[in-house]
């Protein structure tokens, strides 16, 4: 994706390639060459005839900056500041796009012609792909999650202390097991009239920081009444996983 849009971008009429109103001499956009585009302030931006924003800002920024872009453009965001409106849906592919609905909701409460739409949380992301065919096909009666998170994951601010992770890992990372749950629920939840209604079963999480530069792993064991032991061991979605 970032090598189709650096493809397809260009800089605005009348910018010049080092045209910067924030930073002195930042002139290229991150991780392009030189020549690029301009670095802007974000706050106050004008994004009028640009159909698509991807922010990637920390929650007190987004919750600032992302309404200005979702008055006139569709805003697909990285932070937590709206995962838990009512009226945002928390989009996964494959997973409940049916949620998508909620989209038409925002922009009448908001009078947005734009939206934001978030990513879930990133241990979330690979708990609720992995949770949706077993809930489908068998139901899910409760969760017990524990994930082992890479330092990336940590972001620059805060990030990890050095010798807090060295040879060690940090059993509880604050505010994670909370979004995972609360996401977990919502995303696998069920479009009424009157919103998403969350997924009924808990959701027991426990987020670990690793001493690994990224990625990330966990083990989910999720428990259904309705499945017995013959039929896990016949059941298409077993096949599948084993192949």
């Amino acid at each position: 994706m970032a090598a189709r849009l650096a493809e397809r971008w260009s800089p605005p009429p009348g910018a010049s390639p080092t045209d910067d109103r924030s930073t002195p001499g930042a002139g290229d956009i991150a991780g392009g060459a030189p020549g690029r585009g301009p670095v802007e302030n974000g706050d106050g931006l004008d994004v009028a005839g640009i159909d698509i924003v991807f922010s990637a800002v920390e929650s007190d920024a987004a919750r600032v900056l992302e309404p200005q872009y979702a008055k006139t453009a569709a805003v697909l965001s990285t932070a937590s500041a709206f995962r838990y409106e009512d009226d945002v849906p928390i989009l996964v592919p494959g997973v409940n796009l049916g949620h998508a609905a909620q989209i038409d909701v925002q922009r009448r409460r908001r009078g947005w012609r734009g939206f934001i739409a978030p990513l879930p949380n990133c241990t979330t992301m690979g708990l609720v792909v992995t949770l949706k065919p077993l809930l489908d096909r068998f139901g899910v009666d409760r969760v017990v999650m524990t994930s082992m998170q890479g330092l990336s994951g940590a972001g620059r601010s805060p990030g990890v202390a050095a010798l807090d992770i060295l040879d060690n890992i940090i059993p509880y990372i604050p505010g994670e097991e909370e979004k995972v749950a609360r996401e977990t629920g919502k995303i696998l939840g069920v479009l009424g009239e009157g919103g998403v209604a969350a997924a009924a079963f808990p959701v027991s999480a426990t987020c670990t920081r690793a001493a690994v530069s990224e990625g990330h792993a966990s083990t989910a064991p999720s428990h259904s009444r309705s499945l017995a032991p013959a039929r896990a061991q016949t059941s298409p979605v077993d096949r599948r996983s084993r192949s």
